[in-house]
């Protein structure tokens, strides 16, 4: 799906960091009644995203 194609504001992001957002909030995205926290949330440098290079 092309970057264009998503709502304001995540169009204005790069498709690298579509996909790390993307990727970070697959569990509360696939989960619609999940409370999301009000703060940032970012992986540890041991998330499996990352030793992965990627989401599946």
């Amino acid at each position: 799906m092309p970057v264009e194609e998503f709502p304001a504001p995540f169009n204005k992001l790069s498709g690298d960091h579509l996909e790390n957002l993307l990727c970070i909030y697959k569990a509360v995205l696939a989960d619609s009644s999940a409370e999301v926290g009000k703060t940032c949330i970012r992986p540890k440098t041991n998330s499996s995203c990352i030793k992965k290079k990627g989401c599946s």
